[in-house]
């Protein structure tokens, strides 16, 4: 999984789901899981995001893109 910030809203993101809590800093990162060979794999993730400190309350569009792929 892929994870590429839009924006700098954020410094940094905790996502939870995935075995393991991963945390990311503003350039975003990778995700990688090895030896899994199912078919059909779900994940349900959560996301902790702690702001910029500059950054105002308020409604925000959502910060991140996410891109999964299979290695081979």
């Amino acid at each position: 999984m892929e994870f590429n910030p839009i924006g700098n809203i954020f410094e940094s993101v905790k996502v939870s789901g995935v075995g393991n809590e991963v945390k990311l800093d503003a350039d975003g990162g990778n995700i990688v899981q090895r030896g899994l060979s199912y078919a059909n794999l779900n994940h349900e993730l959560s996301f902790r995001f702690t702001l910029n400190q500059d950054i105002k309350a308020g409604s925000y569009p959502w910060p991140l893109v996410l891109k999964v792929r299979a290695l081979h």
